[in-house]
């Protein structure tokens, strides 16, 4: 796909990459609001895209990028964000989006903290060593934004915050802290790290102040929520995509045995291509994360007594339910088949397919429809 290629386009070549590979291949509609703020039909729009239980489409979710410029839920686009967020909980729809304090962002960011005219002497910390940076990431796209912005809303929304906190920067912090005594001071053995270790890796997650930093902690607090017996926002998930969990093991094993609500609500991912900033292919990430989370799960499994296949969950158990991929199977598969009519011959020719794969969707659904992973 050519970065430059216009939003039309760019849809019909994400439709036939499904459709090249039917039920192999679930793609998300980028949702920015401010792209349909002047359309009056904007929601059946796109709606009619989305890949429902009652409902056929080519989309099985919304994915959105608030770090370009917009808030979860944001005073100038309210209206339309309200009737957003209403519909997507209501017809269980997911909404995915980039959570961590990196990436690519707006290039306004002092704009925006121009504009803004409440008070910010909060923020004299400098994660970012620019207190405008860290005001716009935590009103903009922090867990604890969506939280008050928006899950509080609609607190049975199907949400997605990717990166569990950013593996290159809290995990990272976190993983660099382990490595150290509660001095600061490196360790002259690795037998003292041992006996500390694991006293360390606590004392770092819980002296964050969750309100302004560690959005590790940030997420966990919103899983963990409740409401009488019941979990406040049951649909609220994480994932690990560029995450590399191999640097950050001994940690995720404190936070699954201390925290184990969240090995139900963590998605496993990649983001191809960024991983390959790092110089790793999407093939390398996986064959490097899989070994690492059955090492998690195998300890886990030693120091609770109950066995855990945490890489199952994570890649098929979790994402099942996240994206009700039963429940659409059948109106994704057909609204595929319905949108072949849509794909030109040129784009054909360049997918390298001529009809759809009939046999290919016919196996995938029944392997969907005969899965027991929850």
């Amino acid at each position: 796909m050519d970065m430059f290629t216009d939003w039309p386009q760019q849809r019909l070549e994400t439709i036939a990459s499904a459709i090249k590979y039917p039920l192999e291949y679930f793609p998300m509609y980028h949702y920015d609001p401010r792209r349909w703020v002047l359309v009056s039909d904007w929601w059946e729009t796109i709606n009619k895209d989305i890949a429902t239980k009652n409902r056929k489409g080519t989309f099985i979710g919304f994915k959105l990028y608030t770090a370009l410029g917009f808030k979860p839920l944001d005073p100038k686009l309210e209206d339309h964000q309200t009737k957003f967020y209403k519909n997507c909980e209501q017809d269980e729809i997911p909404v995915l989006c980039h959570c961590s304090p990196g990436g690519m962002c707006s290039h306004d960011i002092d704009f925006y903290y121009k504009l803004d005219k409440t008070p910010k002497t909060e923020y004299e910390r400098t994660y970012w060593f620019d207190r405008k940076k860290d005001w716009f990431y935590d009103k903009f796209v922090s867990p604890e934004a969506w939280k008050e912005q928006v899950l509080k809303k609609y607190p049975k929304l199907k949400l997605c915050l990717a990166h569990f906190g950013g593996g290159s920067s809290y995990w990272a912090e976190w993983r660099t802290n382990t490595w150290r005594n509660s001095e600061g001071v490196e360790f002259a053995s690795v037998e003292q790290r041992k006996i500390d270790k694991e006293k360390i890796i606590s004392e770092w997650y819980e002296k964050k102040d969750h309100t302004k930093a560690n959005w590790i902690k940030q997420i966990v607090d919103i899983i963990e929520e409740t409401e009488g017996e019941e979990d406040k926002y049951p649909n609220f998930y994480t994932d690990i995509s560029y995450h590399f969990i191999k640097n950050h093991k001994s940690e995720f094993l404190w936070l699954i045995e201390k925290h184990p609500k969240v090995k139900d609500r963590v998605l496993f991912g990649t983001d191809w291509y960024m991983t390959e900033l790092d110089s790793t292919s999407i093939g390398d990430y996986v064959a490097e994360a899989k070994p690492a989370i059955e090492e998690i799960s195998a300890e886990l499994t030693r120091r609770t007594g109950v066995h855990e296949d945490l890489w199952i969950k994570f890649t098929r158990t979790n994402p099942m339910k996240y994206y009700s991929i039963k429940s659409i199977a059948e109106n994704f598969a057909e609204g595929l088949e319905d949108s072949l009519n849509e794909i030109t011959d040129d784009l054909k020719t360049d997918f390298q397919f001529k009809e759809f794969a009939t046999d290919i969707l016919e196996k995938n659904l029944e392997i969907i429809e005969k899965s027991d992973f929850y």
